[in-house]
């Protein structure tokens, strides 16, 4: 083979393994939003308009807050919609076998980088809310429980 051939033989197999990278690094965005967009959603940003339903006083040096009717609604339609998503994408992607480690890693990790920081901040936020008396019916996944369910992404027959 002529060095022409093989230069133009390898910078077709790069041109490739870039437009196949690519292709991954897509799809794995798109299965991202596309898994966890509902559950995104449910943890949206409206602290600002819960609190201002709510009462602040303090208790052992920290402050609770005792939240009206609505404001007790709005919170458990939040955790309803955010388990209900959870609970729906966790049952079916612990059934999920991809055998290239590699890819199951960088899945799994999107998967963390993108709903752990989010749920830390949702569940310490409305952690000091009252809008319960039983608020481990609404509040079902401590962050380090959904961490230890998400790290299980993937490993099903692989």
């Amino acid at each position: 083979m002529e060095s022409k051939e093989v230069l133009r033989s390898d910078i077709h197999r790069k041109s490739f393994n870039n437009s196949y990278q690519n292709l991954i690094e897509e799809a794995r965005k798109g299965y991202v939003d596309e898994s966890w967009n509902r559950a995104l959603e449910a943890m949206s940003d409206d602290w600002a308009i819960v609190e201002g339903h709510c009462q602040r006083r303090w208790v052992d040096g920290k402050t609770v807050y005792d939240p009206d009717s609505w404001a007790k609604k709005a919170i458990k339609q939040k955790f309803k919609d955010f388990n209900e998503h959870f609970g729906m994408q966790y049952g079916t992607q612990k059934t999920w076998s991809v055998p290239d480690s590699e890819l199951r890693v960088q899945l799994r990790n999107a998967s963390l980088d993108l709903l752990l920081p989010r749920y830390e901040s949702f569940f310490a936020c409305y952690k000091k809310v009252t809008f319960s008396r039983n608020v481990g019916k609404h509040m079902k996944f401590k962050p380090e429980v959904l961490k230890k369910m998400l790290a299980e992404f993937f490993e099903h027959l692989s």
